[in-house]
């Protein structure tokens, strides 16, 4: 509003996977008068051909696909964006001035190879677009001017999809493990379905650092999850990362899913310790438009809150279990801190991570932050 304001003349665009569910972009426009246009889904194209649109090339805006917008008779939606059929249109962001002012300094940076997933989870965007993968020769240019700088010590891989090419899968791997210094990290989010031996004795050769979103462990969570993964293949999967020393480093875990429960997050997370990991990331459930979850979020009564949709309610996991799952996540942001004293320290006590995890968190919002839980402060 303060934009419009000061800038009545401004074109303001939305875009993101926030935005890309076309029920919600419509809404969002009956709400936000100050907004022209929104871009649902993929906006690289899309943006080109608006701006060619406000240059005056004479297109209309019901000719650009995957937008919704307003005009004199109201709020309009055209079709579902067209993809991008090569990924290597978009010109890499090692060559954006923006980064190239700073790229000396830098001490991290994270590169894409991949777009979409084959998984479709409800909770996740990215099994709602199509995949695509970037050239061999763009990903190995992009690597080799990566690994020439010094500076940049940490390098993440934000693939959903890790070794759904396994031949570049590894051969990447095998140029990490010619470039890397011995001061550089690698992380990435290897698909756990497409593990074989060869592809754990690169990973291990390289160093990378493994993060793995198990996300749940409960069956009843699974049966709405819309996931291809359950208890029965993760099993079948981490023997296989144990026998070439290897681990996932990081467990990532979601907390309030549909179909979950309070005790179903604790087997979770006693699951997720029991992996002996260096860090169990806990991520409160955030419904995202455009996802399975959006689309059933009166069907399991899902209640949320501020600008990135916490859900602090639903049918399965209440409001008063999801305030004990915080504390437990609390305690496992110190076990982050301290994996291998916090991992000989719940075994002393031979009690169930979960538990410990929940009376540290209880320490912690009563003596470090000074709160009370009860129900009369939940209320």
């Amino acid at each position: 509003r303060l934009l419009r304001r000061r800038h009545p003349e401004a074109r303001i665009v939305w875009g993101g996977p926030d935005v890309s569910d076309q029920a919600y972009a419509d809404e969002l426009l009956k709400v936000h008068h100050g907004v022209d246009v929104i871009v649902r889904d993929e906006g690289e194209r899309t943006f080109k051909r608006l701006l060619h649109h406000w240059l005056g090339d004479e297109s209309a805006l019901a000719d650009v696909p995957g937008i919704t917008y307003r005009d004199e008779a109201g709020i309009r939606a055209t079709g579902q964006v067209d993809f991008l059929d090569n990924l290597d249109d978009i010109p890499s962001i090692l060559d954006a001035p923006e980064l190239e002012v700073i790229i000396d300094d830098i001490p991290d940076i994270a590169l894409e190879t991949f777009r979409g997933c084959y998984m479709g989870c409800a909770y996740c965007y990215w099994g709602g677009t199509q995949r695509r993968a970037y050239s061999n020769e763009r990903i190995f240019s992009d690597l080799e001017r990566v690994f020439a700088r010094p500076n940049i010590k940490k390098i993440w891989f934000f693939d959903s999809m890790f070794g759904y090419k396994k031949s570049l899968a590894k051969e990447m791997l095998r140029f990490i493990v010619e470039r890397k210094a011995p001061d550089q990290s690698i992380t990435m989010f290897p698909n756990l379905d497409f593990l074989d031996e060869e592809l754990c004795v690169l990973l291990k050769e390289a160093g990378v650092y493994i993060e793995a979103g198990i996300q749940t462990v409960n069956e009843d969570a699974y049966e709405y999850l819309n996931r291809k993964w359950d208890r029965k293949f993760l099993d079948s999967k981490m023997p296989l990362l144990e026998k070439y020393g290897l681990r996932a480093n990081a467990q990532q875990l979601i907390l309030g899913l549909p179909g979950d429960s309070i005790d179903g997050f604790r087997r979770s997370i006693d699951y997720a310790f029991g992996m002996r990991p260096e860090a169990i990331q806990v991520f409160p459930f955030s419904v995202l438009p455009a996802t399975g979850y959006w689309r059933r979020k009166e069907e399991f009564n899902i209640r949320y809150e501020g600008e990135y949709r916490i859900v602090y309610d639903s049918k399965t996991f209440p409001e008063d279990d999801m305030v004990v799952g915080g504390l437990i996540m609390a305690g496992c942001k110190w076990f982050d801190l301290h994996p291998g004293f916090a991992t000989q320290l719940v075994g002393l006590l031979g009690c169930p991570a979960s538990e410990w995890f929940e009376n540290l968190g209880r320490t912690f919002m009563e003596v470090h932050w000074g709160l009370v839980d009860g129900h009369d402060t939940r209320a």
